[in-house]
């Protein structure tokens, strides 16, 4: 028997410590509902599940941004709504003021209730407005520079500008006489030689970018450009970008919304630029020659152009050995080396005959007048993206592009009944009114229903990886209950036994007092 070291003790008070600590962790899962209150409770779990939160809670957050933009959706549904409302009522107006039983005073009396219309019709485009975003008027800076061309247009993508040679300057940039007069070769042409001081057209694709194939052809997908040479001839072609694997076939005159005219001999083309063959050959480039992606579509429009279809090769007396009807007339295309600024333009001659402008056609292809609606002005549709995830790459946003007009895009400003010719050519123009009101709704409508479906998958996704979160950072209750009652029990069979241990030594005494 000993005295100076009661173990039996130290080794119930040790016990006791570790039960205790066990308890004091228990308490705290208890009372917290949490199962990880600190890395130290599991590692791993706790990286997980920090994961989990910042998904969840971005999710959340892009559900608020999704139901936004569903409002903004009936925001401007709500509004074009009321404007296929009123023009319906000036149409009815139009209709009876082109009866010819009106005399002059009951025309100017349904001229009166129009032009107050026509007001309310503008006021509504430049006052709608959600959270401080106009969904009509479009941007303040908005310039008639930019031109929307073939549908969409070309001009309207985002990153790509283009300006017609009316709006900005007749003749091609300073630099370009220099090097065309120094014979350098920062230039690279098609077939055709540009000369210095010839009139011509631009289009900029410094700005454009793509992180993918996908997301070129979304944004590329279908556009393209079109341009005249001569002033009376009506000499029209297109270049368009497409899907799928480079094609020289000349398309259809039937399958095209213009033509291509020559001395009344009616042939069409458009060249098609392979979005897949493009992003390839941007992929695929030497690290040393590495360029732009906006310089390659530059380089790539010159190239095909060059290569374009030896079995459409034109022979004819008129123009003998050019490769294609892109460069049969004058026509030459080029971009300076280092930069992604492709330019349209003569290869002879100045003024008007030899104007270049990427401008839409209408459908017997004229150019040089917007007359797709007589003279409707066609305003580039601003882009609005929904964050709807959260990551930063395309698949996570939602673009929609808002329903931009203006009095003088719909020609609400030429609607007239003073006389019954008048009348008669406003009914054609609201006709065309109603259509395009009506396009923009329906495109508007398509968007709202699509992020209405978006909100419901984001929903589902929350609740889904909430409960995964749940199952590694929440404490079960009714387990941990046990485990409570149970360290309960050991602390007070630790708390008795290092009471019996204190008192072993008791029994040294009776030896001492025998």
């Amino acid at each position: 028997m000993i005295i100076q070291h009661n173990l039996s003790a130290l080794n119930a008070n040790r016990q006791l410590n570790i039960v205790g600590k066990m308890g004091s962790k228990s308490v705290e899962k208890l009372s917290s509902g949490y199962r990880i209150n600190r890395a130290a409770d599991d590692a791993a779990g706790l990286s997980i599940s920090e994961k989990m939160r910042r998904q969840i809670r971005g999710l959340t957050k892009a559900v608020e941004n999704v139901e936004d933009g569903i409002s903004l959706c009936q925001v401007a549904d709500g509004a074009m709504a009321e404007m296929q409302d009123m023009t319906n009522r000036m149409n009815e107006l139009c209709v009876q003021a082109a009866n010819g039983t009106n005399s002059a005073s009951d025309r100017s009396y349904i001229q009166m209730e129009i032009d107050s219309i026509v007001a309310e019709f503008d006021r509504i485009i430049t006052t709608t407005r959600f959270n401080e975003t106009y969904i009509f008027k479009g941007d303040e800076e908005y310039s008639p520079d930019f031109i929307e061309i073939l549908g969409n247009g070309i001009g309207s993508v985002k990153g790509v500008k283009a300006w017609a040679d009316d709006k900005l300057s007749s003749h091609l940039p300073q630099e370009y006489t220099n090097d065309y007069n120094n014979h350098t070769n920062n230039w690279v042409t098609t077939t055709n030689t540009p000369r210095p001081n010839a009139g011509c057209a631009w289009i900029d694709f410094t700005d454009f970018t793509a992180g993918s194939k996908q997301e070129l052809i979304q944004k590329l997908n279908g556009e393209g450009f079109d341009s005249t040479c001569g002033a009376g001839c009506g000499r029209y072609y297109g270049i368009k970008f497409v899907r799928g694997h480079r094609s020289t076939d000349v398309t259809d005159q039937s399958k095209i919304p213009y033509t291509y005219n020559y001395y009344q001999e009616h042939n069409s083309e458009i060249l098609s630029i392979s979005l897949d063959d493009l992003w390839t050959r941007y992929t695929n480039q030497e690290p040393t020659q590495k360029c732009s992606l906006g310089e390659m579509i530059c380089a790539t429009l010159i190239e095909t152009i060059n290569d374009a279809g030896e079995k459409y090769k034109l022979n004819s007396v008129h123009h003998p050995g050019y490769n294609s009807f892109l460069t049969a007339h004058s026509t030459a295309y080029s971009y300076q080396k280092g930069t992604a600024k492709f330019y349209i333009s003569t290869t002879g001659g100045s003024g008007e005959r030899y104007k270049y402008s990427p401008v839409p056609r209408d459908i017997t292809g004229a150019a040089g007048q917007l007359k797709a609606i007589g003279e409707r002005v066609i305003m580039p549709k601003r882009q609005l993206a929904v964050q709807a995830g959260t990551d930063t790459d395309l698949a996570n946003k939602i673009s929609m592009r808002l329903p931009t007009m203006s009095k003088e895009s719909l020609r609400l400003n030429k609607i007239s009944v003073l006389t019954e010719d008048f009348a008669t050519n406003s009914i054609e123009i609201l006709n065309d009114t109603l259509r395009f009101i009506s396009e923009d709704r329906s495109r508007i409508g398509a968007y709202q229903n699509r992020l209405e479906h978006s909100s419901l998958n984001l929903d589902n996704i929350v609740e889904n990886t909430t409960d995964s979160e749940s199952k590694i950072r929440d404490t079960d209750m009714a387990d941990e209950m046990v485990r409570y009652s149970n360290i309960n029990i050991l602390t007070q069979a630790g708390q008795s036994v290092l009471s019996q241990a204190n008192n072993s030594a008791q029994g040294v005494l009776s030896l001492l007092t025998a």
